[in-house]
């Protein structure tokens, strides 16, 4: 299943479409805040969170090259509960109002309480978002000690 929505997210992009998909979450499978956390605990996993803008041109770099490289979405989509997240839509300014959200995009690494274990203001290309992600998979990994 983790390598059909790479399929899927990899072909969106190839076809030049201006759409925002989330990292892991097809369309037709949107999960509220929420319920992402929920589905943490029980996964006993971490979720990344991605708040961009439509405007904002480093989070439209960080689509074009960093959520269609393969090996980043398999690392994602193996670690974490992923969500991409419109900060201008729906649930968007929710999150930027809890999380105080100032800059975009922000890159959020969250446990299962919505709890922040790493963030960072910014675009993070490959190699800095697998060592953001190590860190916090490290930090989780010594809450359980």
């Amino acid at each position: 299943m983790k390598y059909i929505i790479s399929l899927f997210v990899i072909s969106l992009f190839a076809c030049k479409t201006k759409h925002h998909v989330e990292v892991i979450i097809p369309e037709d499978e949107k999960e509220s805040f929420v319920q992402l956390l929920d589905r943490a605990a029980i996964e006993d996993k971490i979720v990344f969170v991605d708040l961009y803008t439509d405007w904002c041109l480093p989070c439209q770099l960080m689509d074009e090259i960093v959520y269609t490289d393969p090996i980043i979405l398999d690392y994602l989509n193996t670690n974490f509960i992923n969500l991409k997240m419109n900060a201008e839509i729906g649930e968007g300014p929710d999150l930027t109002v809890i999380y105080d959200i100032k800059e975009y995009p922000t890159l959020l690494f969250l446990d299962a309480k919505g709890k922040v274990l790493i963030r960072k203001n910014g675009a993070a290309f490959q190699q800095e978002l697998v060592e953001l992600g190590d860190s916090a998979l490290a930090l989780q990994l010594s809450k359980l000690r």
